[in-house]
């Protein structure tokens, strides 16, 4: 297991405001350089809850995740001319600040377009055709806070090259499911699954486990759209109940392992050093009778590597976590460590990805040979 500890950051009750502030800037400045990295073409960034943390200075301002996010726009070499910033909320009167504290920004004169803001129906119209080019797009939302939400997830689930980072509350999933009626934007996202869900809410009555069903068939729908996704849970301080969630999802591997390793530093592990991609983790629950059993563990990993022979011999252990580890919470370091129990076992030999030769400590770049 790491000797790290998690940042502490979680460690006291966050916000929906800061929880984004916190990890978004972060996020951002990589998916920008990735993005960057494979096209020259219009980058897209959609932020449906802008006006979040406006409450911490002037009404007529922009908030300072915005700021954060322009500044870093600016020192990024060509990336001003690239980005084209979308923001709306549900507080339009926060927005219509929002708009006024832009124009007072000069970060703002610098990009080759202004920001748009989404309560204008013609700026929906040109997100709705810029999405259906094919452009790069990172979405933030929280898809079940309100209905435009939920519209823009329906839509950016069908985009090729959409990126989603869904801050969740649990008290909007629950609302969006288990109210008077669920909106029709998510009875055609959900189709079939959502019978099962309102089958399992009307019998089951804990909140949180109601709330990880809806995700389990959110999760599996992206999954079908052949989207990677990854849930990091923040629960309270002190406590097993999740204050937030944050599930991302991505066609690309790499722009998803980059969501991953933002987050890994926030999370706390399992003694055999998997990830639970987990804040604050509950108290633990001593059970007599059944020992508890991981749904990933670096044992089960060590099975899957040591039958894997026809799929991953000669490939280097970089290259076997780049292909088996999405949508499992393995890491790099777990790859390593399996390996050198297989090797420990006979089972492999671990070269050196240059020259070939035997190695005794395994590297990304280190390639597998499998022992007949």
């Amino acid at each position: 297991m790491t000797d790290t500890a998690p940042n502490p950051f979680f460690q006291e009750p966050r916000s929906f405001a800061e929880v984004k502030q916190e990890l978004l800037p972060i996020y951002f400045e990589k998916w920008c350089g990735s993005r960057m990295a494979t096209a020259d073409e219009p980058l897209l960034f959609v932020d449906l809850h802008a006006a979040a943390g406006q409450e911490q200075q002037a009404q007529q301002a922009a908030p300072p995740v915005l700021q954060r996010l322009l500044r870093s726009t600016l020192k990024t070499k060509g990336l001003p001319g690239l980005l084209r910033f979308f923001l709306n909320d549900s507080a339009k009167a926060g927005l219509a600040g929002i708009l006024e504290g832009l124009e007072q920004l000069p970060a703002c004169e610098e990009l080759s377009e202004k920001p748009l803001l989404l309560s204008n129906f013609e700026n929906r119209a040109l997100l709705n055709e810029t999405l259906a080019s094919g452009f790069p797009a990172l979405l933030f939302m929280d898809p079940f806070s309100y209905g435009f939400a939920q519209e823009m997830l329906l839509q950016a689930c069908n985009a090729s090259r959409s990126d989603l980072l869904l801050l969740l509350s649990p008290a909007s999933i629950l609302r969006a499911f288990t109210g008077r009626k669920v909106s029709q934007t998510l009875v055609e996202l959900f189709e079939d699954r959502l019978s099962l869900i309102t089958a399992f809410c009307r019998k089951e009555k804990h909140p949180g486990r109601r709330q990880e069903y809806i995700l389990q068939h959110l999760q599996s729908l992206l999954r079908e759209k052949s989207l990677y996704t990854l849930l990091f849970t923040i629960n309270q301080p002190g406590t097993d109940s999740p204050s937030h969630y944050v599930l991302f999802c991505s066609p690309d591997v790499a722009v998803y392992d980059d969501f991953k390793l933002t987050v890994l530093p926030y999370s706390g592990y399992q003694p055999d050093g998997v990830p639970l991609f987990l804040a604050n983790q509950g108290p633990q629950h001593q059970l007599s009778l059944f020992e508890y059993r991981p749904a990933y563990a670096v044992a089960q990993l060590v099975d899957e590597l040591a039958s894997g022979q026809a799929q991953w011999k000669f490939k280097s252990v970089g290259k076997i976590y780049e292909l088996h580890s999405p949508n499992t919470p393995y890491i790099p370091d777990n790859y390593l460590a399996a390996f050198e129990l297989l090797r420990d076992r006979e089972k492999v030999v671990l070269l050196n990805g240059k020259t070939m030769q035997t190695v005794r400590k395994p590297s990304l770049t280190s390639v597998v040979k499998y022992i007949s």
